[in-house]
């Protein structure tokens, strides 16, 4: 697992991998998934309506689930 924070997402993925908005934010559902199987999106870099630390938090843990599911299912 790779943690990455304060990073353009050009960067590490590319733009023509991972679905941003117009603001360069990666387009992920609350599920944290974004479209690239087995990648997941999480806290202020995730397209979403409120940026707090309390919501970046939360992100973690609906990120870990969601990317222990994707584990289950494709081990």
């Amino acid at each position: 697992m790779e943690v990455i924070r304060d990073f353009e997402v050009t960067g590490i993925l590319g733009e023509d991998q991972v679905e941003t908005d117009g603001f360069g934010y990666v387009k992920a559902g609350e599920d944290c998934v974004t479209n690239l199987p087995g990648v997941f999106a999480a806290g202020d870099l995730r397209t979403k309506p409120v940026k707090q630390i309390v919501t970046a938090v939360a992100d973690g843990a609906d990120a870990i689930n969601s990317a222990q599911d994707y584990l289950t299912e494709n081990a």
